[in-house]
């Protein structure tokens, strides 16, 4: 993450950056030596200016999980006597990624030769990306599909 800060002020006195996302997370890696790292509502590195650039390149976003769209970054850099010495803003783009979709299956209990599934198999699919392609394959015994199936749902026999 290259913020491009500008050192100022007394740099007798040490830098202080904040540095905030408005969606994403950020954290600080291998914390380098030199650099002080308060991880709390944003995240702030105090240190001498060279500490403080290796500090940055430790910086890493992550956004939330499924999210995708355009976040800002900001950060302000200060000494540490408080005497304000220059922001910078970086506009980051995450692009959309198309997930797998998701079986999950539940336990049931077969009391009889011939078991309703009803809701021990699902499919989802986060991104709603079109069709999903499902194989039932038994290992023991057989499988029957009852018609005519759901709106939206075709049933191919034998495709396995």
């Amino acid at each position: 993450l290259d913020l491009r800060l500008r050192a100022g002020g007394d740099p007798t006195a040490g830098l202080e950056v904040v540095i905030e996302a408005g969606v994403g997370s950020l954290t600080v890696v291998n914390k380098p030596p030199g650099v002080d790292v308060v991880d709390d509502e944003y995240v702030t590195l105090r240190a001498s200016a060279a500490d403080l650039n290796t500090g940055l390149k430790a910086l890493r976003y992550a956004p939330p999980e499924d999210w995708h769209g355009t976040d800002l970054v900001n950060a302000t850099l200060k000494d540490l006597k408080g005497n304000y010495i220059s922001a910078r803003s970086l506009l980051v783009t995450i692009d959309a990624v198309d997930d797998a979709p998701r079986i999950t299956t539940n336990n049931f209990q077969a009391s009889t030769p011939s078991t309703r599934l009803d809701d021990a198999i699902s499919v989802e699919d986060v991104d709603d990306g079109g069709l999903v392609r499902v194989a039932l394959t038994p290992k023991l015994g057989s499988l029957t599909l009852k018609r005519p199936a759901l709106a939206g749902v075709t049933i191919e026999e034998g495709a396995g």
